[in-house]
């Protein structure tokens, strides 16, 4: 699992490489979710005024589909979570939306409702695939000298917002199925650590 340095330095690597990609490790790291929920995300499923995202499913890619792959609905047996997004993310996402739609508008097009935020397509009609951003981050973690994946990601926000938090918010924000998943991010409080930021800087 990744340390809170380390992530700083993953996020500002990956910004600097691509800020599309930046923004998706970005959300990875500051809402906890799976990989396959950020690539299930669409623009509908964000309120960048309220500063929230609903996590209404997950992608898997499955070879033989007509599209190459399905929008399932959430993982997590909670069904839709609702999860606040700190400023610097909101921002992020306003100057994403704002790039793609100037794109689209050179070629006098516009962007749909439903449309993925990561996608392989400008239009956003079909969404990058989990294990390609995957790869990615093993590259960038690789060059940094990072001994995590992608995953320790979600391990990272799940360990710091164990440290602040009840366990039924960890379990609720995180989709956890059981509260004993949870209890491995939880203790720390009980064990007298000092509490942590949740969201790296």
């Amino acid at each position: 699992m990744p340390t809170p340095a380390e992530v700083r330095d993953a996020l500002a690597a990956a910004e600097q490489e691509d800020p599309i990609f930046g923004l998706f490790l970005r959300l990875c790291a500051t809402t906890g979710l799976r990989a396959g929920e950020v690539c299930a995300l669409r623009w509908c499923d964000l309120d960048l005024e309220a500063g929230e995202l609903s996590v209404s499913g997950n992608v898997v890619h499955v070879s033989g589909l007509e599209r190459g792959y399905v929008r399932k609905g959430p993982k997590s047996e909670h069904g839709m979570r609702l999860l606040a997004l700190d400023p610097q993310t909101v921002r992020a996402l306003r100057a994403h939306l704002e790039q793609r739609r100037v794109r689209l508008g050179e070629w006098n097009d516009t962007l749909a409702e439903d449309a993925y935020l990561f996608s392989v397509d400008e239009a956003g009609r079909h969404p990058v695939r989990r294990d390609t951003m995957g790869k990615r981050f093993g590259k960038l973690a690789v060059q940094l000298g990072h001994r995590y994946t992608l995953h320790g990601l979600r391990h990272f926000t799940a360990t710091q917002l164990g440290a602040v938090a009840s366990a039924s918010t960890v379990r609720e924000r995180m989709g956890h199925g059981s509260l004993q998943v949870t209890s491995i991010y939880t203790p720390s409080r009980e064990r007298g650590r000092p509490l942590r930021r949740a969201v790296p800087g």
